[in-house]
């Protein structure tokens, strides 16, 4: 449902900011307008950097508004662009397509996103305001309110005006306020408001830095598919390596130095822990061994310490650390992949060697080896790898090989290294499809063979005796040799299913309940009390047994049978009721008319009338006395 008005939002407005001035324009209550909005009455979820129902809010917004769009609202008006910054480029588009078609919490995407291992919290948990932006607003605007810049994680200084920002009121205290959830910066629930700062310990060029460069990350327009390798190189050409590889111990003092040791434990990134390098950064260029979501913080941090700012980052421009003075490099505009085209020509400028190579394409061994492999580049061994070797030895190799042995067995049978015996396989042109061909036929034997030999064991047995005999066997063949799987080993046959015997005897429970019945009609009857009227739920729930006899009434048919002869009509509850206020009347020894006997049985004189006659002759009958002022004398 479309609601009629929805303010327009500032630029850079967080989203509960907008729905909060939308709440005290419309005068409705924060869950009433929440329902409208996410379908869910809760104000939690808005307070987030990443909020959730956003296509719900963009299907509750009225024709021509922007937030009709949803991107508009996750790109303009949430701290998406900063936490997706160093994700890679499919992995952003698949985050993306998830918020703008889930209409649900936030919670499993900020999972996926990485934000829950954020060392400092992805969100602030009190919103926060600059007062000095505070006031421009309300110059500008005629109003306050909150900026997606204010809420980013390890940001404590407004990056415009370097002042400390605030998250609530002295007396009222943080926001969200209690008992008043969506509120304005300024506002709170006492007449004098006064700004209450964050609480913060270290205030200096480092906080500044960290909020200029978090805000141009929020609105940079950049999205390189592979920024973190990019930031690799830029680390290892400010001179922060061992040959190609990244020195840690080097790259967390350029940090310390660069950000101060307090500061960073303030924020929950120290540079260092137990000396060594934090683990974060350890583990921070091995993201794709360990499929973890990039911190956009760590990124910032480490960036830090080898460019001036972001945008030097963008543009390829690093410090390159000289003892006492820096340089600037240009990266220059090269592709990180094109290296990938000239590979064979620069083996062939460095005679095939591959450790020279890595290092002028500022890349590990392994790399150059994995593309090589991939371009099917033949490297012939060096001589000193030859002699090495022995050519003996290195003839044996290359027969095995080709025979399909497993690797792990040559390198334990030769005593040789695993990057020797890549070398070897770089050498000879397929060996590698070769050797993992042989093994896969070598394997695919091997299962074969053991689920003959466990037939012929137990000729009797079938598939289902192979999965649990054989688990390992069975998913292999299932997953390489299906056909030959189902052909050799026969199905389980279906055994007769046995019917289950009764667990509870029907019979006597019916006759049981039949008689229970009975007995509880005849107090009923002969109580004296005021008439119930006598129905089968009223009598079956007296003895707790209404949803037994409703899913089970075809077990019970005594019990059925009685209840048939013993509940009562509307009609026979209208005249055993009167019959039993007659009697009442009579003891009482007054005379009886329409009035005193509708207020003794409860029946109004308008369902008594049509019946005056037999209510005449009950009397009657019963040795009553008419008032000679009713209706009923004749």
């Amino acid at each position: 449902m479309r609601i009629p008005f929805f303010p327009i939002p500032a630029k850079g407005e967080t989203v509960f900011s907008v729905i909060g001035r939308c709440s005290e324009r419309l005068g409705i209550s924060n869950h009433e307008l929440m329902m409208l909005l996410t379908r869910q009455r809760y104000t939690k979820t808005v307070f987030s950097s990443l909020p959730g129902y956003l296509t719900n809010i963009a299907a509750a917004m009225p024709k021509g508004h922007p937030w009709q769009d949803t991107n508009t609202i996750i790109f303009d008006h949430t701290a998406f662009p900063y936490f997706t910054y160093f994700h890679p480029r499919e992995k952003k588009l698949n985050t993306e397509k998830t918020l703008t078609t889930s209409g649900k919490s936030n919670q499993p995407i900020a999972v996926g996103m990485g934000l829950s291992m954020y060392r400092t919290p992805a969100s602030p948990r009190h919103p926060r305001f600059c007062c000095k932006c505070m006031n421009e607003q309300l110059i500008d605007y005629g109003y306050s309110f909150f900026q997606v810049q204010h809420q980013l994680p390890g940001v404590s200084l407004c990056w415009k005006h370097n002042e400390i920002l605030f998250d609530g009121c002295i007396h009222c205290g943080p926001y969200p306020l209690i008992g008043k959830k969506l509120t304005m910066p300024g506002q709170c629930l006492c007449s004098s408001f006064k700004a209450r700062p964050i609480l913060i310990d270290i205030i200096g060029d480092e906080a500044k830095w960290i909020a200029e460069n978090s805000t141009y990350i929020l609105s940079s327009k950049s999205c390189g598919d592979n920024q973190t390798e990019k930031l690799r190189i830029g680390i290892i050409q400010s001179g922060f390596c061992k040959g190609t590889l990244v020195d840690y111990s080097k790259l967390a003092d350029a940090i310390e130095t660069r950000f101060n040791h307090k500061f960073l434990t303030s924020i929950g990134y120290p540079a260092w822990e137990n000396d060594k390098p934090s683990p974060w950064l350890r583990r921070y260029f091995n993201h794709g061994k360990s499929n973890r979501q990039l911190s956009t913080v760590s990124g910032i941090l480490i960036m830090g310490a080898a460019f001036k700012n972001v945008k030097d980052f963008e543009n390829g421009s690093v410090i390159k650390q000289i003892k006492s003075q820096s340089i600037s490099i240009n990266l220059g505009d090269e592709q990180p992949e094109s290296w990938k085209k000239s590979l064979t020509q620069t083996l062939k400028d460095h005679d095939f060697r591959i450790s020279s190579c890595a290092n002028t394409l500022i890349k590990t061994p392994w790399v150059i080896s994995k593309e090589a492999f991939k371009q099917n580049i033949t490297v012939p061994l060096s001589p000193n790898a030859i002699e090495r070797i022995g050519n003996k030895n290195l003839q044996q190799i290359i027969t095995k090989l080709k025979n399909g042995t497993y690797k792990k067995q040559i390198l334990n049978d030769y005593k040789i290294s695993e990057w020797t015996l890549t070398l070897i396989e770089l050498s000879v042109p397929n060996i590698r499809k070769i050797n993992k061909k042989k093994a896969k036929d070598l394997i695919l034997l091997k299962h074969r063979k053991t689920v003959k030999d466990f037939l012929q064991r137990a000729p009797s047995s079938t598939r289902n005796d192979v999965i649990q005999q054989l688990p390992r066997t069975y998913d292999y063949l299932i997953n390489n040799d299906k056909t030959w799987f189902q052909d050799f080993v026969p199905k389980a046959t279906k055994k007769a299913s046995k019917k289950r015997a009764n667990r509870l005897n029907w019979q006597e429970i019916d006759n049981k309940l039949a008689v229970k019945i009975k007995e509880t009609v005849k107090r009923v009857l002969n109580n004296g009390k005021k008439p119930l009227r006598i129905t089968a739920s009223y009598l079956l729930s007296q003895h707790g047994q209404l949803q037994r006899y409703s899913s089970n009434q075809s077990k019970l048919p005594n019990t059925s049978k009685t209840l048939n002869e013993v509940t009562e009509s509307k009609e026979q509850y209208f005249f055993r009721k009167v019959t039993w206020g007659i009697k009442q009347l009579n003891q009482a020894e007054q005379e009886i008319s329409i009035d005193n006997l509708r207020r003794t049985c409860g029946i109004s004189q308008y369902r008594l009338q049509p019946h005056l006659s037999e209510i005449r002759n009950l009397i009657y009958s019963l040795g009553g006395k008419i008032s000679s002022k009713s209706i009923l004398f004749e």
